[in-house]
């Protein structure tokens, strides 16, 4: 009968429940670790990260229209995100130029002066060199030139002239000095000219005559001289009344020369006349200050026959000189009393003007004086026409003005009676009222 094993136990042997199991060592990494430290925990994390990224991604599998409906959200957000940009940047614009604007504000008014024509046939009126109120002033000027012509010679003549030429005598005393005629005049080298006529100097003031040489020849042709009154030597008045040559002394001759036919001689002077006036007019006009008016028939020229000048066999020279003496106005002057006398005071109530004086003619009544400047008024008529224009004071507009709203314009322009009309432009456009800076606001006249 078979035995069990197990129920084979030998003397002093093992049985295999008691063969014992040896221990194999094992390595520090298999062991169990009774502490797992900060480091290791760590380290474990980063190698399954690492583990995590190296590993393949399943993407999921979108259809065709998801897609491109995906692709069309970011667009539509650039559109509208674009969209807000340029909304905003017009806006900011908009500001600035508005700000821009506001600090350039100005204001423009235009308006037309109110004017009256005036028409004149044969008016007189009187002026004076000094004035009083409500007169009208005028002032004097003085022009001088010569000319000369060439006409035909016959035969020869003897001549004997003086020399002649016009100077300015001052008088620096407080009373005026009048000095008869022939009163002689001496220059430093001792020549004598005497006046043709009586004169008065005024106090502290100067006046202008002509002097004729004692004696004939050409020694006393000469240039600019100073003057003294040897009748006065001796004197206090002496140093106090003296002259100054205004013209050179010329024409002083004696010999034979050229003669000329009365006939020939009266021509050349007629032409030298025309010629002078002419040229003398004309002078005035550029000499005249602009605020002054001077008409051409409120003058008056003296003529004076120089002795010939070069001459031939066949011809002679023919000189003359003109002495004009011109009166002219102020032109506000002149507006303002005319103004008073055709319309009165109550119809003129502000200052007034001439703007062009080309259809308005003046002139001399009755006989002319024979010299302007030695007269203290003198009388005249107007013939013709002129506009009459109201002035308004531009700066004192501009001031009433300042800041008042557009809707409030005419009535100020009703406190205006030279304005006729006006209009006015405020700028920028939404503004309805003047700038509160009078440097912004511009005044146009409309002619």
């Amino acid at each position: 009968m078979p035995k069990n094993i197990e129920d084979i136990i030998p003397n002093n042997r093992r049985s295999i429940k008691s063969i014992p199991i040896p221990i194999r060592k094992t390595s520090s990494r298999e062991a169990a670790p009774e502490k797992i430290s900060h480091i290791s925990i760590e380290r474990l994390k980063s190698e399954v990260r690492a583990e995590t990224v190296d590993e393949p991604k399943l993407e999921p599998r979108l259809d065709r229209r998801s897609v491109e409906r995906d692709e069309q959200m970011p667009r539509q957000r650039r559109k509208l995100h674009n969209k807000h940009v340029w909304v905003g940047t017009v806006l900011g614009l908009l500001v600035i130029a508005l700000a821009v604007f506001s600090l350039r504000s100005s204001a423009t008014l235009a308006y037309t002066p109110k004017t009256t024509n005036l028409s004149f046939n044969a008016d007189t009126y009187v002026a004076y060199q000094s004035a009083d109120p409500g007169q009208l002033a005028y002032s004097i000027v003085k022009l001088s030139g010569e000319k000369s012509i060439e006409v035909p010679a016959s035969g020869e003549e003897a001549a004997s002239e003086k020399a002649t030429g016009s100077i300015i005598v001052y008088n620096t005393q407080a009373v005026s000095q009048r000095l008869v005629k022939t009163t002689r005049f001496e220059t430093p080298e001792g020549l004598i000219f005497r006046t043709p006529t009586d004169i008065l100097i005024p106090a502290k003031g100067n006046v202008e005559v002509t002097v004729i040489a004692a004696e004939p020849g050409t020694s006393y042709n000469i240039g600019l001289s100073d003057f003294t009154l040897p009748g006065l030597k001796g004197t206090a008045n002496f140093d106090k009344v003296y002259a100054r040559s205004k013209t050179p002394m010329a024409g002083g001759f004696v010999g034979t020369r050229k003669k000329v036919s009365d006939a020939d001689l009266a021509a050349a002077k007629t032409k030298l006349q025309s010629d002078l006036e002419d040229s003398l007019l004309s002078q005035a006009r550029v000499q005249v200050p602009a605020e002054f008016v001077l008409f051409p028939k409120l003058t008056t020229v003296a003529y004076t026959l120089l002795p010939q000048g070069a001459s031939t066999s066949s011809v002679a020279t023919v000189r003359e000189r003109g002495d004009l003496i011109a009166v002219i106005f102020k032109r506000a002057d002149f507006a303002q009393y005319i103004a008073l006398q055709k319309l009165g005071a109550n119809r003129v109530g502000s200052e007034v003007e001439i703007p062009d004086f080309a259809k308005l003619g003046a002139s001399l009544f009755g006989t002319p004086p024979a010299d302007l400047s030695k007269v203290t008024a003198i009388r005249f008529q107007l013939d013709g026409s002129a506009t009459l224009r109201f002035v308004t004071d531009e700066e004192a507009l501009k001031s009433d003005l300042i800041g008042k709203d557009e809707k409030n314009i005419p009535d100020i322009i009703k406190s205006y009676p030279s304005i006729e009309k006006a209009s006015s432009i405020v700028r920028p456009f939404w503004k309805s009222s003047f700038p509160n800076d009078v440097s912004k606001i511009k005044i146009e006249r409309q002619s």
